[in-house]
């Protein structure tokens, strides 16, 4: 089963949201907390978060910066 492209931009801004909103969280909760037994709740907690702020973001900026590219581009 194929998706239709119509949803490749939504597709993409959840992968890219997912995918960046869980190294980063990864990587600031190894950073402030370490790898202790709070860091797995800690590390779901910031990444929920961080995707529930990446995707809407993604979804209104992406976009934006794709018409950009294609106006300063040949």
């Amino acid at each position: 089963m194929k998706i239709p492209a119509k949803y490749a931009g939504l597709i993409s801004g959840v992968l890219i949201s997912m995918f960046f909103s869980l190294v980063m969280s990864f990587i600031m909760i190894a950073i402030n907390v370490g790898f202790n037994a709070q860091f797995l709740p800690a590390f779901l907690s910031s990444w929920l978060i961080g995707f529930v702020i990446a995707f809407p973001l993604s979804a209104l900026v992406i976009p934006r910066i794709n018409r950009l590219v294609e106006t300063i581009t040949e």
